[in-house]
């Protein structure tokens, strides 16, 4: 019976904390560990964890911030487990999600990650049916049958298909491990997903939805900030060396980013810098609609101003 380390990641936030931990706490498999990692070092968040009053719980709260990839790193390299799992701290797990899984583990012992469909739910927990089934759709999981995944690298690099955040089971290798470095940053689901997929690694499908994913104001994916998705492009460039056979499909994802890190900039009133990320995504693939906003980034700032109010308005 293996012992699953489940890695809960949070900072500053414990609306929804309680029913994280206890969604974890209630589970039909008994053979695992919380390892809360803390990088605000919260008085309220730890209070939180030894309200539970379960040994299963290990609160770890840093004495200085390490950033996401960081202290999930630090987490995982605690951990006592051979496999883990990750939990954000506004989302919430099947009390069946570790037993359907790790009973995989029966089957092969090689499996490198196991990993679920899951359900998309709102701020109060309430199933949003229609996004879950975009989301199923998007990330290639409705193409997918019950069992082993057979060609991973396509499904990995066209579809994102791994739900490592929301609904997976991997293996701790110290591949992983060893590159959970600042300059993946937010987006180590990503990364972690490229590095499963480089090691020809042996994945297993299961297609029931066993975990929620919550989508809300405050999460992580709708802060803003100038420099949010630069990270992205170190990943794309390291992860390209890679697949080389995926060189199109690379610049492809690279100018996308390198768009949307142009839009943040010019939401910060950072005209020269977003003209620069306009232009290198051009210089990638062509795109009317990258070459449209390059020239609303030479617009004086009162007409940007207004543009902005009036988008906001009509949104």
């Amino acid at each position: 019976m293996e012992k699953i380390s489940v890695i809960l990641t949070v900072f500053n936030r414990t609306e929804y904390l309680q029913q994280s931990i206890k969604s974890i706490i209630n589970q039909t498999y008994t053979n695992f560990e919380i390892i809360v990692a803390d990088d605000s070092n919260s008085i309220e968040i730890k209070e939180t964890c030894e309200s539970f009053n379960s040994s299963k719980i290990i609160y770890i709260g840093n004495k200085e911030r390490l950033g996401v990839a960081s202290n999930l790193k630090n987490a995982i390299s605690l951990s006592e487990g051979n496999y883990f799992t990750i939990l954000n701290d506004d989302d919430f797990k099947k009390k069946n999600f570790l037993e359907e899984l790790t009973n995989v583990l029966n089957v092969n012992k090689n499996i490198d990650i196991i990993f679920s469909d899951h359900w998309v739910v709102d701020s109060k927990g309430a199933i949003l049916k229609d996004l879950t089934e975009f989301t199923t759709i998007k990330h290639g999981r409705k193409y997918l049958k019950n069992g082993y995944v057979e060609n991973l690298i396509y499904f990995v690099l066209h579809y994102n298909v791994l739900p490592i955040a929301m609904s997976s089971i991997i293996k701790k290798n110290d591949f992983i491990l060893n590159s959970l470095t600042s300059e993946v940053n937010g987006s180590y689901d990503l990364w972690i997903s490229y590095l499963i997929a480089s090691k020809n690694a042996v994945a297993w499908y299961v297609p029931e939805r066993l975990s929620f994913y919550r989508v809300h104001e405050k999460m992580e994916t709708k802060r803003k900030s100038f420099d949010k998705n630069i990270h992205k492009i170190f990943i794309l460039n390291e992860s390209e060396k890679w697949f080389p056979d995926f060189k199109l499909l690379f610049q492809s994802k690279k100018a996308i980013n390198f768009y949307n890190i142009g839009k943040d900039h010019i939401y910060y009133g950072m005209k020269k810098e977003a003209k620069y990320y306009f232009k290198t995504s051009l210089t990638l693939k062509f795109s009317v609609k990258v070459l449209l906003v390059l020239f609303y980034s030479y617009l004086p700032y009162g007409i940007i101003n207004w543009l902005n109010l009036n988008y906001k308005i009509k949104k």
